[in-house]
């Protein structure tokens, strides 16, 4: 009687599993960081890596419109007006601070791509999730993104 308990238990824990795995809890999915190399950019983004330069860290960088003036170093406090996109195309955030470079105000990429920029500068950056906010989710930007600015410098003081 003992192995028969057994055999009816083991099936009916394998269908058990196999209901969950269909059932998915999507919270308890992995979440995979996106590669800049690898992702399929919206076309609107008109994103060309070839065009753009790779710095150490694997943010990308392409000017867009020449500024005026000293590149902007850490220490100073930009003014910068950005949009943020996601890979898709989706804009999510949009608008314009100020914040002193190089002092762990914003994510990393986001220093790292302000960096050097004159004013009146514009310029294309391309962060990867780990110079950005990694595998956790922030708001409406899903955990493991890739995070697109065009970006303004208005004034360096």
């Amino acid at each position: 009687m003992h192995s028969v308990s057994r055999t009816l238990t083991v099936p009916a824990a394998v269908t058990l599993l196999v209901l969950a795995a269909a059932c998915g809890d999507s919270s308890t999915e992995p979440i995979v960081p996106q590669v800049i190399e690898e992702v399929t950019f919206d076309p609107g983004l008109e994103i060309d890596l070839s065009q753009m330069t790779r710095l150490a860290s694997g943010v990308y960088i392409q000017t867009l419109e020449e500024g005026s003036g000293e590149g902007a170093v850490a220490g100073q406090t930009v003014d910068i007006g950005y949009v943020g996109f996601l890979t898709t195309g989706v804009v999510f955030d949009a608008g314009g601070f100020d914040f002193q470079l190089g002092s762990g105000q914003v994510i990393p990429g986001f220093d790292e791509g302000v960096t050097g920029m004159k004013v009146g500068e514009r310029r294309l950056v391309v962060i990867p999730p780990g110079q950005a906010y990694g595998l956790e989710p922030r708001g409406s930007i899903p955990g493991g993104s890739i995070l697109i600015f065009d970006l303004e410098v208005r004034s360096i003081s």
